[in-house]
């Protein structure tokens, strides 16, 4: 039976307990699929590039708010 890391000493801080031993299925590396060459394509490049776009309109709105408010408190 394996027990509980917590159950041999009292826990030293806020740790949950944690099973340890009931070992488990790996993969030896040579079986692991490689992800070379498979980033974000062009998709996903043209979406960031609107992100940036929307955020920086958002930006320079938010300024040119801000700059007409003080000048209309002067």
């Amino acid at each position: 039976m394996v027990g509980l890391a917590s159950e041999s000493r009292p826990p030293t801080g806020p740790r949950a307990p944690v099973r340890v031993g009931d070992g488990g299925f790996t993969l030896p590396l040579a079986d692991v699929p490689s992800v070379a060459g498979q980033g974000p394509g062009t998709p996903h490049s043209v979406v960031g590039l609107i992100l940036a776009a929307v955020a920086a309109v958002a930006v320079a709105v938010r300024s040119a708010a801000r700059r007409r408010r003080r000048e209309d408190t002067d």
